[in-house]
């Protein structure tokens, strides 16, 4: 799911919607969001394929 947009899991129990992209250290990952900074260097537990999204 590299370069797609999807819901993550964190180790911390944090789940985020975010662009997966590899980091240079293999089983890490850079999450990257439009509104908000770049999470660098983090491990996913899980990730789900955002699949539509609507406004409020």
């Amino acid at each position: 799911m590299i370069g797609v947009l999807c819901v993550v899991g964190l180790p911390d129990d944090r789940v985020l919607v975010k662009r997966i992209r590899r980091a240079k250290t293999p089983g890490f990952f850079h999450l990257d969001s439009n509104t908000e900074p770049t999470i660098n260097d983090v491990e996913i537990v899980w990730a789900a394929k955002v699949k539509s999204m609507e406004p409020r």
